[in-house]
């Protein structure tokens, strides 16, 4: 593992085509001195945790767990990174590199990581023999620009589930289709996967072969991985609170509960204000401090429902919203908190998921209260360093908060064993396992290296549909043509077979018949 303090900023380079040559530049010489090493690309988000950032966002977590077990393995990778939106302050201020003698890092903002040459320039520069992604939207720019290289994609929770707890939250709209389309291109188009727990497992299997991936070229081949959250182990130096801010003065002898992080999709705010009012009626010291807010161009609701249903609240003075903070002024409230606490809605995101945001609680000494729909809170639950409530139930979550401080004593001692559960079952050594070992001998599967038709292919039968539904514009186009040809003729029958001229011919026939018919006949008699 790297020290942090060797990191190196190389520069925060202007847009336009100069940025970019000296990022190119910088990359080359990187891969000189990988040299013969094995080079591999990771493409990520940040910020990650070890950043002086607005917000850290699980994405970010995923990425620095990857690049750490890449480099513990002596691997020093390429880490290239989008900026998720409201994790930094200011202003985007372009391409930056940074490195240290492990790991170069390239941050840049959303637009320029998924559009343009950047990306696949970088990697032409750098030249890796795979390419690795965290979390689902860098996997699927990593399948655009592997160029025929292996590509590790990390299903880092599962879309569909996301999107079902996005439609949910968003009453407008169509919340589906796009998360499908990213998973029809992830599964179709990577060599091997990862996902967060054992039941997300299970459901990526069943999408490979709906996908048409568990053929027979794949048979005995372990395509999916489980690989967990992980204890980041990044030390943090905590900066107290400014006293002369009445939002941070807090008694010392005060019951603290601590919800740190975003209000994503599947929290339950109804449940958290309710359980939290029904406690403070019955324990006096006990403060609520938030920290975090709403998720950018994702989740701006679950935030403003909650902070709504605070401002009403006859309990809103001892609910502190803290909006934001830097890494190192959250971990002065991790420290300061008897009690971490999530709320969470009954969905099947929270089923498959995991959290990072409890594994980090975890390494900090915090116990936690949260459902057991997750593989992971069980896990937590079963070994005494978590609570669950049940879900939707405000009174279960006062019951369990009350039972909580009724046994605050021993917390301290529940916290040692979070620590050492955190960093003896979730390190980054034990949880990018099977990464480090794919990528040192990464090849492609077996039935994308033959470059062999899918049967089953999302995509060659959505081309199919859309090459038949245009043939049917098509012929109702031209069908639509023949009618109105159809009727234009039809009017001129009719204009014809009422003008005088039809009209005049037609008596004239008539005429004809009549004096030409007696003599037809009489002309066709045949003398005895």
């Amino acid at each position: 593992m790297f020290s942090l303090t060797m990191m190196m900023v190389l520069g925060q380079l202007p847009d336009g085509e100069e940025s970019v040559l000296d990022v190119l530049t910088a990359v080359r010489r990187w891969r000189e001195t990988v040299g013969s090493g094995r080079a591999v690309a990771l493409l990520g988000t940040a910020p990650m945790p070890f950043e002086h950032a607005r917000m850290n966002y699980a994405p970010g977590g995923r990425t620095w767990q990857f690049a750490q077990g890449l480099v513990a393995d002596g691997i020093c990778p390429l880490v290239v990174c989008e900026r998720m939106a409201g994790g930094y302050d200011g202003a985007d201020p372009g391409i930056e590199i940074e490195q240290t003698d492990s790991v170069m890092i390239v941050r840049m903002s959303s637009e320029d990581f998924h559009a343009g040459d950047i990306i696949p320039n970088l990697i032409k520069a750098f030249d890796p023999g795979c390419l690795v992604g965290a979390s689902a939207r860098p996997s699927g720019r990593c399948v655009e620009v592997a160029d025929g290289r292996p590509v590790w994609v990390d299903l880092f929770g599962d879309p569909m589930a996301e999107a079902q707890a996005r439609a949910a939250r968003c009453s407008e709209g169509d919340q589906l289709t796009a998360y499908r389309n990213l998973v029809a291109t992830l599964v179709e188009s990577g060599d091997v996967f990862s996902v967060v727990s054992g039941r997300q497992r299970d459901v990526a299997i069943g999408q490979l072969g709906v996908l048409g991936r568990l053929n027979r070229e794949t048979a005995g081949l372990r395509m999916v991985h489980v690989l967990p959250c992980a204890a980041m182990g990044v030390a943090t130096q905590a900066i107290a609170p400014d006293d002369r801010d009445p939002a941070w003065s807090i008694a010392d002898d005060a019951f603290v509960i601590l919800w740190s992080g975003g209000f994503n999709t599947w929290c339950d705010v109804e449940t958290l204000v309710g359980g939290i009012e029904n406690a403070m009626e019955k324990i006096e010291d006990l403060q609520l401090v938030v920290t975090g807010g709403a998720i950018a161009g994702h989740d701006e609701l679950s935030w403003d429902r909650f902070r709504n249903l605070v401002e009403v609240s006859a309990f809103s003075d001892r609910i502190q919203l803290l909006g934001s903070l830097t890494t190192e002024e959250l971990a002065w409230w991790v420290e300061r908190a008897d009690l971490g606490l999530v709320t969470e809605k009954v969905l099947y995101e929270r089923e498959l998921g995991s959290s990072g945001r409890m594994i980090a609680w975890l390494e900090a000494k915090l116990p936690f209260v949260a459902t057991s729909q997750s593989e992971l809170v069980q896990y937590c639950v079963d070994r005494g360093v978590a609570y669950a409530y049940r879900p939707g139930d405000p009174a279960s979550l006062t019951s369990i908060l009350l039972h909580v401080f009724e046994q605050r004593a021993a917390l301290p001692e529940i916290g040692e064993r979070a620590r050492r559960l955190a960093r003896e079952h979730f390190s980054i050594g034990k949880t990018t396992g099977p990464l480090r070992r794919w990528v040192s001998g990464a090849e492609k599967a077996p039935d994308l290296s033959r470059n062999e038709s899918n049967p089953l292919s999302f995509w060659v039968m959505n081309r199919a549909l859309k090459g038949a539904l245009q043939e049917g514009e098509v012929l109702r186009q031209k069908n639509l043509h023949m009618e109105v040809e159809l009727q234009q003729i039809g009017a001129q029958l009719h204009d014809i077979h009422r003008s005088t001229m039809w009209r005049t011919w037609a008596v004239l026939r008539k005429i004809k018949d009549l004096v030409t018919s007696p003599w037809s006949k009489a002309g066709t008699t045949t003398e005895p």
